[in-house]
């Protein structure tokens, strides 16, 4: 699945340019929202699609994409296999970078896997 060009935005990960976009999760509760990406090539290879809680992430920036790349790069994403690599909520909440969550939010993958969220 190729994104298009008009809607979506790039973010270049360790010298490599990727393609991404935000896309709502409809019939949640609570609400979910799900970070689409793929290698910036024709045609695109394998998808990465991420999905976390709108509560923890109601909007998608730049520093958080690179993480949730890097972070299922980790987890064994390969950009140039074929398919969607898809990665929850639980997994989600443990790539977001250092310090983006505050304090008093505790430890934020531990409450979600407890389903406090």
């Amino acid at each position: 699945m190729t994104l298009p060009r008009k809607g979506s935005r790039t973010v270049v990960v360790d010298g490599v340019v990727y393609r991404w976009k935000p896309s709502p999760m409809r019939g949640y509760a609570p609400p979910m929202l799900a970070l689409v990406a793929h290698e910036d090539t024709l045609p695109a290879n394998s998808t990465l699609e991420v999905q976390t809680w709108e509560r923890h992430c109601s909007v998608l920036t730049p520093n958080i994409v690179e993480s949730f790349i890097r972070g299922a790069i980790a987890r064994g994403w390969a950009p140039k296999s074929k398919g969607t690599f898809r990665l929850g909520p639980d997994q989600a909440a443990e790539m977001f970078p250092e310090g983006y969550f505050t304090p008093d939010e505790g430890n934020l993958a531990r409450r979600t896997r407890a389903g406090l969220y």
